[in-house]
């Protein structure tokens, strides 16, 4: 998916999935536009991103710039970093890894409507990257959360793990930059 708001970020669009929860639609992930993934709904639990072809589907928003839709190369980068992660986790081909508009016929994602277009972002984020010299060692922060007692979600909180949600009450967090969810 696109957000279909040219400059929002992600945790703009992951708090409105996470405030409105008689929203009509959510999604899994929100793709950042300096490449922040952030889980909004857990993978086995239905989004709503896609009229009637939710259940068994892992819903991707990325947020972009400009209005064309094209996704940054930083949202590419992570895009592919998240999409090899849930192949490989699911047990997902390829060929399965498709665009809302294959599902549903929405012009979504906008600019990645084209054939051609979608071709060449798709072999860039189901496919491994070219070897490149070692990177730096990252750590990442992943957003944690749903406690029923809130002194947990305040050590959560301590140990520097993103915003919390507690009885309709947002903790606000540090902003947390760059991301592979990982299998902890």
């Amino acid at each position: 998916h696109y957000t279909g708001d040219p400059g929002a970020s992600a945790e703009r669009l992951a708090l409105f999935f996470c405030a409105n929860v008689n929203a009509t639609t959510s999604s899994q992930y929100v793709v950042g536009l300096e490449g922040e993934v952030i889980r909004c709904i857990p993978d086995d639990e239905i989004a709503y991103g896609a009229s009637g072809k939710n259940a068994g589907t892992i819903h991707i928003e990325v947020c972009y710039k400009n209005a064309d839709g094209r996704f940054e190369e930083p949202s590419v980068k992570a895009l592919n970093e998240l999409v090899l992660y849930l192949m490989a986790r699911y047990h997902i081909a390829a060929k399965d890894v498709v665009r809302h508009y294959d599902l549903t016929g929405k012009r979504c994602p906008a600019y990645y409507v084209d054939a051609a277009r979608w071709q060449e972002l798709h072999e860039r984020i189901t496919s491994k990257p070219a070897a490149s010299a070692p990177a730096e060692k990252k750590l990442y922060r992943v957003q944690v959360g749903a406690f029923s007692s809130r002194a947990n979600a305040e050590k959560v909180k301590a140990a520097g793990f993103g915003g919390l949600w507690w009885r309709d009450n947002f903790l606000p967090r540090a902003s947390a930059r760059g991301g592979v969810l990982t299998d902890i």
